[in-house]
């Protein structure tokens, strides 16, 4: 979320407009083509979408090959659930040329047993189909995927695709802790928490 931000901020100077928080706060938890439209629209911008997009990536494409660090504990939640023999897949409104890049460059990208990617498409993390292509990517049901999560809108609607929620505390989503709180079926504030409560679920579900 942090680097999408520094994206944000860095495009409004670019293109010499002031920051502008309610744009920011605006482009949270959109994809990508819904924060393309909004972005020509809100800014009165004379580009395509297609430039738009194209201007974005070169931004975040050094980024997420240069300079984005794994949270504390990220890889080894990965290598555990690799290890345990559970699928693991991606859910992206960002594009999978950024997400490889960053994977890749941390010796990540093959623990994943596949992707999907909304960031082009007409649907994004406020509708169930993401999650809902997940689980079919993983060849299991809804129901015995659990959904790690730091926004509040992912967790609603991961709730309607009938996963099972956790919801990773992330410093850009303070405001919306308590609601993640209460709508999640968990909270962790760390990534060992996370492999806790897997194992965990794994015992009770042998």
């Amino acid at each position: 979320m942090g680097v999408w931000e520094r994206v944000d901020r860095s495009f409004l100077a670019r293109h010499g407009f002031a920051e502008d928080e309610n744009y920011i706060r605006a482009l949270k938890d959109v994809n990508y083509r819904q924060a393309a439209e909004f972005t020509i629209s809100y800014l009165g911008l004379d580009m395509t979408m297609e430039e738009l997009f194209r201007e974005w990536n070169e931004m975040a494409a050094w980024e997420y090959g240069h300079a984005i660090d794994l949270k504390p504990g990220a890889g080894d939640m990965l290598r555990f659930c690799k290890d345990a023999g559970l699928p693991i897949v991606l859910a992206t409104v960002s594009t999978q040329v950024l997400t490889k890049a960053v994977l890749e460059r941390h010796g990540l990208y093959d623990l994943f047993t596949g992707f999907t990617d909304a960031a082009m498409a007409d649907i994004g993390k406020g509708a169930p189909d993401i999650y809902l292509q997940a689980a079919s990517i993983a060849g299991v049901r809804p129901e015995e995927c659990i959904v790690f999560e730091d926004i509040l809108k992912g967790i609603r609607s991961a709730n309607a695709a009938g996963c099972v929620t956790c919801a990773f505390e992330d410093a850009s989503q303070a405001s919306d802790k308590a609601d993640l709180v209460k709508e999640a079926d968990y909270y962790i504030t760390s990534w060992q928490e996370g492999i806790q409560l897997l194992q965990r679920l794994e015992g009770e579900k042998a």
